[in-house]
């Protein structure tokens, strides 16, 4: 990583990658997009289910003398019709001052959220009993209003309108439901996954790029786990720049 390698026609990439939590999926990115996804929780649905609620919020810099974006504030219930709520998994480090989960006391299929991110997304995985395709999992969030940023800070945190989210289990066929929402120049998600439970902590693959490749292309890799670490390689050049 950090080196510069001759231009080939074929390339390829072994990765391999240590966790501290199970990987949730590795990205490999040519010059900034991603051009290949390997995902490793992803799981069939059975009646006994656990399905993977993620927030995101980005924390891209945009502009020369933009400061970072603040806190991106979730609050509200996530709900499930059709099958039980046996209990949830909350791998992420919780701050008792500022992250608050809770099973609520009256309805036993309902859980209460209020937590910010900034850039490191936060799952949430719910443990279904008697799961069909039919089982509806409602996200429902309130308005909030965005934390300020540090630094001298030219951004206007911006009011998020109260909206739902209703994911339906059959039509996940395995892969990950992703809603996005523009919050000015960041986007931010609510993405929902059935997955398996008990993955390793560390995994490789080998990728080779069949894609339109150029000169001086850059490759690096970014790692998610479930607990909402995230972390990136360095990047490799190939070839020298034709620019």
């Amino acid at each position: 990583m950090g080196t510069r390698l001759e231009d080939a026609a074929e390339r390829r990439i072994d990765c391999r990658v240590h966790g501290t939590a199970p990987i949730d999926a590795i990205d490999v990115i040519r010059n900034g997009t991603i051009v290949y996804t390997r995902r490793y929780l992803e799981s069939a649905l059975s009646e006994e289910a656990r399905v993977q609620i993620t927030f995101e919020s980005s924390t891209e810099i945009h502009g020369e003398r933009t400061p970072p974006r603040g806190g991106r504030p979730w609050k509200g219930a996530i709900t499930v019709a059709g099958a039980t709520l046996v209990g949830y998994d909350d791998p992420w480090f919780t701050q008792p001052a500022t992250y608050r989960v809770a099973r609520n006391t009256e309805d036993r299929n309902r859980i209460d959220f209020d937590f910010p991110t900034r850039g490191r997304p936060k799952s949430l995985v719910l443990e279904l009993r008697g799961a069909s395709p039919d089982t509806v999992v409602t996200v429902e969030m309130e308005t909030t209003t965005e934390s300020r940023g540090s630094g001298g800070y030219v951004r206007v945190p911006q009011e998020l309108p109260a909206s739902t989210v209703r994911f339906q289990l059959g039509d996940l066929k395995g892969q990950v439901d992703r809603r996005e929402v523009q919050v000015l120049e960041h986007t931010d998600a609510l993405s929902a996954q059935v997955v398996t439970e008990g993955r390793a902590l560390d995994q490789e693959f080998t990728f080779t790029d069949r894609g339109e490749v150029l000169p001086g292309d850059y490759y690096y890799l970014r790692v998610r786990q479930i607990d909402g670490s995230m972390a990136w390689s360095s990047p490799f050049w190939v070839g020298e720049n034709s620019g």
